[in-house]
């Protein structure tokens, strides 16, 4: 596991663990939930990633606490 900044623009990831933010649930960002890392913002700039198809930038503060995991076949088991 490793905080969504750190992750690589192209891949697939799942939350194993965030925050407890009501527009992070609001925009399909939950544990369990997978989503596509599109692509990082240079100095500590957004974090952009899809979620059922809609692209949404986060902040790299809040980025940082979001822990995921590259998906895989049994991630979520």
């Amino acid at each position: 596991m490793f905080p969504l900044n750190q992750s690589c623009p192209k891949k697939t990831y799942c939350v194993m663990d965030c925050p407890d933010h009501p527009r992070l649930e609001a925009l399909g960002i939950h544990s369990k939930g997978c989503f596509t890392c599109v692509s990082h913002s240079a100095f500590k700039g957004p974090v952009i990633v899809e979620v059922n198809k809609r692209q949404i930038a986060i902040d790299h503060q809040l980025a940082r606490k979001i822990r995921v995991k590259e998906w895989t076949e049994d991630v979520l088991s």
